[in-house]
């Protein structure tokens, strides 16, 4: 509805109509309004840019919508909805200014290098990358060594670094180039922006949590999502598969409901699980609960279980009796 019709309505309304009057004023109003809802939906359908913001056409095909407003891109290179600086490119949802565009654990390749195996090497080499498997004087790429488990290294002063999946701890430095330590091992690093998880620079299957890649179907410190540690049983370690928490005992403690239990001594689970000693004093000895020696005696009343002294018999059962 444009002034004019506003102020029309306003006059007739101010000349107190009937109602009859005020109705079909009313009734006029409102499909102005739709008319004009109407006309901005036909006008957004129609947008000659291609890019409607906030509900509104943007003017310029070369605009781009960020924070809700229309903005010109000066770059013309938009990655993971940015603006990318002039010179960037867009690598793995990423604005970077690698010339190369190859971008390989977190190192910008240089012109005519490809990501072989986590490491840059020349397009068609044929070098083989840190943990890729070798044999003694075989082409490992270069700065890598054959070592003895069979795999492409980087040596360090008198030995070799750590491949993948070999053991580390946080800041010990020892995994290979392409390698970062999490959850205990060498993992293959990954480029993500922060706070994001992605599995673009990840072999397939695997995600990248925490600058490593990682399975969440069966990594037990990110189980099914970054970051989400399967918690530790005491006697038995924490396992993961398919996403979902479980728990692998040591060897003589059984899986009872979630806890390593030796069910050979445990009260609680005596003899198998969930098998509880009736009394509450009793010992659990080679899977079976026994009173102890100063009261070899077991007592049954309405009252509970006992382990006494001697019993004497009572009406429903027996009770504590003797020195």
């Amino acid at each position: 509805m444009d002034g004019e019709s506003f102020d029309a309505l306003a006059k007739r309304l101010a000349a107190r109509p009937t109602r009859r009057q005020l109705a079909r004023a009313l009734a006029g109003g409102l499909a102005a309004l739709a008319a004009g809802a109407v006309g901005r939906e036909r006008a957004v359908a129609a947008c000659a840019s291609g890019v409607v913001c906030s509900g509104r056409c943007c003017p310029d095909a070369g605009d781009i919508c960020l924070a809700g407003r229309c903005t010109s891109c000066p770059s013309g290179v938009v990655c993971s909805a940015q603006c990318c600086a002039a010179g960037e490119q867009c690598v793995s949802g990423q604005c970077t200014s690698c010339p190369s565009g190859v971008i390989c654990s977190g190192q910008c390749c240089a012109a005519g290098e490809t990501c072989q195996a986590g490491q840059c090497a020349a397009a068609g080499g044929g070098c083989a990358g840190a943990g890729a498997a070798c044999s003694p004087g075989g082409a490992c790429c270069s700065g890598l060594v054959c070592d003895a488990d069979g795999t492409c290294q980087q040596e360090l002063g008198g030995g070799s670094c750590r491949g993948l999946g070999a053991p580390c701890a946080p800041g010990d430095g020892v995994c290979c180039p392409g390698g970062v330590c999490a959850g205990g091992v060498c993992r293959q690093f990954c480029y993500c922006s922060s706070g994001v998880s992605c599995a673009g620079t990840c072999p397939s299957g695997q995600w990248c949590c925490d600058a490593a890649c990682v399975d969440l179907s069966s990594d037990p410190a990110n189980c099914g999502a970054c970051g989400h540690a399967c918690p530790v049983p005491a006697n038995g370690a924490a396992t993961c598969a398919g996403g979902a928490c479980g728990i692998a005992c040591d060897p003589g403690y059984t899986d009872c409901y979630g806890r390593c239990s030796n069910t050979t001594s445990d009260p609680a689970n005596c003899g198998g699980c969930g098998n509880q000693c009736p009394a509450a004093a009793q010992i659990c000895s080679q899977g079976s609960c026994h009173c102890p020696a100063a009261y070899p005696a077991l007592c049954v009343s309405g009252a509970g279980t006992y382990c006494c002294a001697s019993c004497c018999p009572t009406v429903g059962g027996t009770y504590c009796c003797g020195a």
